[in-house]
């Protein structure tokens, strides 16, 4: 198998062609709304576990100091609680 790098003599523009953008496939209006849609949903998704994770490690670090009480562990529990009925929700 024959490697092709930019040190290699062979390795030229034309050789790299068959990635280029316009080899592939047209897509259709709604193929691209539809990869839009997915995206915009997935970026929500990614915010919405970062805050909760960034919520959830702000309890986490009251844990044992003297804001500690039963209300900052009952908070932990809901969104513990709540990750895991989303997971099951999810399946």
């Amino acid at each position: 198998m024959q490697t092709i790098s930019p040190m290699n003599s062979e390795f030229d523009e034309a050789s790299t062609s068959h990635f280029a953008i316009g080899d592939l496939q047209p897509t259709t209006n709604l193929q691209d709304n539809t990869i839009l849609v997915l995206q915009s949903s997935l970026s929500l998704q990614v915010f919405k576990i970062n805050t909760n994770v960034q919520g959830i490690l702000k309890l986490v670090d009251l844990l044992g100091t003297a804001r500690d009480s039963t209300g900052l562990r009952e908070a932990l529990y809901v969104h513990a609680t709540r990750k895991i009925l989303s997971r099951f929700n999810k399946l």
